[in-house]
């Protein structure tokens, strides 16, 4: 049969060759038969959880959390970070804090006021600490000497 006056003749389905890694050819069919248009095979992801309100994003909270874990940081260092961006650190950096201030500076930082500070900040997102972080932010405080009945009591 003729395709009418004016139509387009039908396309043939060909397969088409696909070269492989080896050098040898195979054939397939066009990409645009093998799947349908718009359908989208792979699961979807599971959402992140939200940040609370004033956390950072995860990304800066990683990049927080390998600056405290550098050997050559120091407890200086730590509380310096925590009084200019703590109020925004989560859960995880408040006790990786604790840990380090707790490890490198002792019961010399007890009566130093970021120590204090970073006590505040652990006592408001508490309730956001996984028994992980919890424990090892305890031991930080512990050590630093910072073991007021109030801070523990929150924990």
């Amino acid at each position: 049969t003729q395709p009418a006056a004016g139509a387009e003749p039908a396309k043939e389905h060909r397969m088409m060759p696909a070269k492989r890694s080896s050098g040898r050819v195979s054939y397939s069919p066009p990409s645009s038969h093998s799947r349908k248009r718009g359908r989208d095979d792979t699961p979807a992801a599971a959402p992140a959880p939200a940040p609370e309100e004033d956390e950072a994003r995860p990304l800066q909270q990683g990049a927080w959390n390998r600056e405290m874990s550098l050997p050559r940081t120091t407890a200086d260092r730590v509380l310096a970070l925590v009084r200019s961006s703590g109020r925004r650190f989560d859960a995880r950096n408040l006790a990786t804090a604790a840990h380090r201030v707790g490890k490198f500076g002792g019961r010399r930082l007890r009566s130093d006021g970021r120590l204090e500070e970073l006590g505040r900040l652990c006592r408001r997102k508490v309730r956001s600490f996984p028994a992980h972080s919890l424990a090892v932010a305890v031991w930080g405080f512990a050590k630093a000497g910072l073991a007021g009945l109030e801070l523990f009591a929150a924990f």
